[in-house]
């Protein structure tokens, strides 16, 4: 018996393996979440308590 992920994928062929590149702003929406955080959001504001920045980003 075999394990890992190859094996599985090439017992059902419903499932398909798709290699992304290593750094892809588009097709990761989370990264973009952080940089939108960062640069407007968050940016040279500090906050001693978490429900301000909560707010702030709201």
């Amino acid at each position: 018996m075999r394990f890992g992920l190859r094996p599985l994928l090439e017992e059902d062929l419903r499932l398909q393996l798709i290699f992304l590149p290593p750094y892809s702003l588009n097709l990761n929406a989370v990264k973009g979440l952080w940089l939108w955080l960062k640069a407007d959001a968050v940016n040279n504001v500090f906050s001693e308590k978490f429900y301000k920045i909560k707010l702030h980003v709201s």
